[in-house]
């Protein structure tokens, strides 16, 4: 098979799963997730699709309940899926975001913020997997979120003040050149935002 078509296919298979999660049959989406991993072991997207996909399924059984999430296996797995990616991209801002993110859904706002601040060690650098500027937003939502909670409003506001940093400086110098590394979003024919908008369900929903 040709690289071409090698990357329509898998183009193709992540969207299929992608569209599989989205419609809510969670169990076919990841049944084809690992097919296609069995096959592409360092698939760093095919691993946070199955982490997301696997959080999707736990969120809406568990009703966004934070207690109950600590006892779902399919939470617990997903955790591995973002161990994989940074075992495999030790600097993978996006599998970052995802462990915060997982942590701030168990409530476990300190981890999560260990892991925000390490998303914007990376970023304040330059580095970015998806996109520079809406990972930065997307760290800044959650550093707004977070000077909420007790215990972590202090670092959240640091977190904050440093992301709007990032995005002024940016502006000042637009010429400044972003390390975003290749990767699904840069492929022909993947929809970037019909992925967004599966992961947005993850994030965008406050477990109780």
């Amino acid at each position: 098979m040709s690289d071409d078509n090698s990357k329509q296919s898998r183009i193709q298979s992540l969207e299929e799963v992608r569209g599989l999660a989205t419609e809510g049959s969670y169990n076919a989406a990841l049944d084809l997730i690992e097919e296609f991993l069995a096959r592409n072991p360092s698939d760093v997207e095919g691993w946070r699709l199955k982490g997301n996909v696997l959080e999707l399924k736990a969120l809406d059984a568990n009703e966004y309940n934070s207690k109950r999430l600590t006892s779902s296996p399919e939470y617990m797995l997903a955790r591995e899926c973002y161990e994989k990616i940074l075992g495999i991209d030790p600097r993978n801002t996006i599998a970052m975001i995802d462990f915060g993110d997982h942590y701030k859904n168990l409530n476990a706002f300190d981890k999560a913020m260990s892991y925000y601040q390490q998303t914007a060690d990376v970023l304040s650098k330059g580095e970015s997997r998806l996109s520079w500027d809406e990972e930065v937003h997307d760290l800044l939502d959650r550093a707004v979120e977070l000077t909420r909670r007790q215990g972590v409003a202090d670092k959240a506001e640091a977190l904050r003040k440093a992301c709007q940093e990032m995005l002024d400086r940016r502006q000042q110098h637009p010429d400044t050149r972003e390390k975003s590394l290749p990767c699904l979003a840069s492929l022909p024919g993947f929809d970037a935002g019909a992925l967004r908008q599966m992961t947005q369900k993850v994030r965008g929903r406050q477990p109780r």
